[in-house]
């Protein structure tokens, strides 16, 4: 059974009780394996996106990108250069979703771990409302909403709809004992 307290909301901004308060520490994972169903414009729009984002990514313990094959290595490099933040993992041959994401969450150090899709773009204070999330007590998972853009509702059957997540602490292939979640007003856009 899971227990404690749901968040129903991220603030547009930090409760005036959380803003003396300094965020936790970060790590932010993003995997390429989706790429395969998108394009690569996606990635580079979201990895503009996450470099406009505050916190700035540079301020993250660490940023992974774990690329399932989907993404040409002259184009990671190029990447790296650009973004210097950013770090590039190469995942196994034929690692799925998930698996890469889990990939990433080992490697991360950061207080809370943000699973960020490569083909989405955010709202400017996405990261900042998830952050501030987790100044409350008790606050273990926070997850948000992904809509999709187009003219067909579910023109990406395989998205979730709540693929954008974070995680406080470390994961052990496995769940946090307690599980809070929250729907997000501020949402990823695909």
């Amino acid at each position: 059974m899971v227990q404690g307290t749901m968040a129903h909301a991220i603030p547009e901004k930090c409760p005036a009780e959380h803003l003396d308060e300094p965020l936790p520490s970060f790590s932010i994972i993003l995997e390429t394996e989706n790429l395969a169903q998108a394009d690569l414009q996606g990635l580079l729009r979201s990895l503009a996106c996450l470099n406009a984002q505050v916190p700035a990514p540079s301020t993250a313990n660490e940023v992974w990108l774990i690329d399932s094959g989907d993404t040409p290595k002259g184009l990671l490099q190029q990447l790296c250069q650009q973004y210097p933040w950013l770090q590039c993992w190469s995942a196994p041959p034929g690692t799925e979703y998930y698996d890469a994401k889990m990939l990433g969450a080992r490697q991360a150090t950061g207080e809370v771990v943000v699973f960020y899709d490569s083909d989405c773009t955010y709202e400017s204070h996405w990261l900042y409302q998830i952050l501030c999330v987790f100044q409350r007590p008790g606050i273990e998972v926070v997850a948000g909403e992904t809509r999709t853009r187009g003219l067909v509702p579910m023109a990406r059957p395989w998205r979730s709809a709540t693929s954008s997540r974070s995680i406080r602490g470390r994961l052990n292939c496995g769940l946090p004992p307690s599980i809070f979640s929250t729907t997000s007003p501020s949402a990823a856009t695909c």
